[in-house]
């Protein structure tokens, strides 16, 4: 069941067996899930995205809050959860979790007679070790790339597992409003007063983690437009100086500028680091948030020439723009394509989105997979997905004619794992 496709085994064996660059995780610490003790329960793998679907389908905000609350049971959680994840569990974030606990865990199905034998499962293994076991022993995950969401302020994470584990700094903590000043101050010693002096405080993290970090990330699409000008200074000097010294609101139009202006500092310093900027195109995680407006990855054309030594990984397909996305990386050569998270929100349009992207955009500029998780265990179930849809693609091409069954073996090759390695400069 959910097997991958055998008519050609070259192809087959290179997908099953070739390790993953997993080029974006938001992971939590091993020890935050130590820490769980018998509060980990068969609900933490809702966390993976399926608390969307299950709003979705109709589930209450406060019902699906509880199921993430302590002090209510595991039995009550499966009452109130049981009719909705029936209707959501064969979407995308539904099957990558299904597959974690048949495969990972051993039990068939999530259902009224199992769910406590999933947490069983998932309490035997809560112990230390258990990030290695699910991603790299599971998944076959040899490297993966860390954008640090756990809390507000923070720019890049000082405690990884270094075996498996890069990072991205977290460049979307300066477009936030408000900025959390007092954080920064707290790390680097800088007291943001000023423009100059906030400036500083970027600088500070290049700095700092330039040399460790393998890429920069923005996620700005969640609270903003994805088109940046190029700000004059004294213009956002002058939005700085009304929102933090003053304390005065911005109008959007300053606050606009003032991220502006921001971005293309960051660009700059990622261009002198040779640092890739990581950005989320395409759609947006939860419910009721979604501006189709604001995600076209279009929007940054005027970034893509204006920085032309600069690489931009561009991720999610920009679902479900996934057209721009090919038209882009055909046309520039600093535009890359990343399927990161495209597999569980939609495994079926990723699936034809790689054939067009295969057909468009030369293969060395395609990332295929990024599990783009909190729970360790979800990255799984969706590295399930990845290699399931990679191999029917290439297979659907091989049958028609497209692909020699040695060409689509090493594009696979390449798709998981070579692209990644060398684009990031992992060893």
């Amino acid at each position: 069941m959910f097997d991958l496709p055998n008519r050609y085994p070259k192809l087959r064996e290179a997908v099953a067996r070739t390790p993953l660059v997993d080029t974006h995780e938001h992971l939590q610490e091993e020890s935050d899930r130590l820490a769980l003790g018998d509060h980990l329960d068969f609900a933490h793998l809702f966390q993976a995205y399926l608390l969307a679907d299950l709003a979705s389908a109709g589930m209450p905000v406060d019902e699906i809050e509880s199921l993430s609350a302590e002090e209510v049971s595991q039995d009550e959680k499966w009452r109130r959860v049981a009719p909705f994840w029936e209707w959501a569990r064969h979407t995308g974030y539904g099957r990558a979790i299904s597959l974690t606990i048949q495969e990972v865990y051993g039990i068939a199905r999530l259902d009224a007679t199992t769910y406590r034998e999933v947490t069983a499962a998932m309490r035997a293994h809560n112990q230390p070790g258990v990030h290695q076991w699910l991603i790299r022993e599971k998944a076959g995950v040899a490297w993966y790339v860390l954008h640090d969401v756990e809390e507000k302020g923070d720019v890049y994470r000082d405690e990884i597992d270094l075996r498996m584990c890069r990072q991205a700094l977290a460049v979307n903590r300066f477009l936030e409003d408000p900025l959390p000043l007092d954080r920064f101050a707290a790390r680097t010693g800088i007291r943001a007063d000023s423009w100059e002096a906030f400036l500083a405080t970027i600088d500070w993290y290049f700095e700092r983690y330039g040399e460790e970090a393998v890429a920069i990330k923005n996620n700005c699409p969640y609270w903003r437009s994805l088109y940046f000008e190029d700000v004059p200074p004294e213009r956002a000097a002058s939005a700085f100086e009304k929102r933090y010294k003053r304390g005065q609101p911005l109008e959007p139009g300053e606050l606009k500028a003032l991220q502006d202006a921001t971005f293309h500092h960051c660009l700059r310093r990622a261009a002198e680091h040779d640092l890739p900027v990581q950005i989320h195109t395409g759609y947006l995680a939860g419910n009721r948030n979604l501006d189709l407006n604001r995600i076209r990855p279009s929007l940054l054309t005027n970034l893509f020439v204006q920085y032309p030594d600069v690489r931009f990984d561009l991720f999610h397909t920009g679902y479900p723009y996934q057209g721009e996305i090919a038209s882009l990386a055909k046309n520039f050569p600093n535009v890359y394509v990343d399927l990161c998270w495209a597999w569980i929100v939609d495994p079926y349009a990723t699936r034809r989105a790689l054939q067009t992207f295969l057909g468009t955009v030369p293969a060395n500029k395609i990332f295929a997979f990024g599990g783009d998780v909190r729970m360790a265990d979800g990255v799984y179930g969706h590295a399930r997905i990845a290699r399931w849809g990679i191999a029917w693609a290439l297979t659907e091409m091989i049958d028609e004619g497209y692909l020699g069954q040695d060409d689509a073996a090493a594009i696979a090759e390449m798709l998981l794992y070579d692209n990644a390695r060398t684009f990031f400069g992992l060893s």
